[in-house]
């Protein structure tokens, strides 16, 4: 069994987001390790942050942001490149070890940007 890639695997996950949001039908995409997060305001920042610590402290997982799901919709929120070093500072700012250093996360969290609906 062939295994897809990450990057292969997210544009997978995305057009069915798009897929759902043009037909009206609802496919559901988040799993233990699929997360949306909308990321539009400060409290969201909050649970990005909770959310990746959950995932270094599993298995792992995704987490698209910009997109929100309530009540069976989704809702494109996007992502405001100004907030990319919020992004960045997940590498080494966020997370404090058990010995209360903040480590390099950098081989651990990566991040991508995704054209959705033009």
């Amino acid at each position: 069994m062939q295994r897809i890639s990450d990057s292969e695997f997210m544009a997978d996950t995305i057009s069915k987001i798009e897929l759902s949001i043009r037909s009206g039908e609802f496919i559901d995409v988040e799993t233990s390790k699929i997360e949306l997060k909308d990321l539009s305001t400060g409290d969201k920042w909050n649970s990005l942050c909770e959310t990746v610590c959950a995932y270094l402290n599993t298995d792992g997982g995704y987490i698209i942001g910009g997109i929100r799901e309530r009540n069976k919709q989704y809702r494109i929120t996007g992502f405001n490149r100004n907030d990319e070093m919020k992004i960045i500072d997940l590498h080494c700012h966020k997370f404090l070890n058990d010995a209360g250093v903040y480590p390099d996360l950098s081989d651990h969290i990566y991040f991508d940007y995704f054209d959705i609906q033009d």
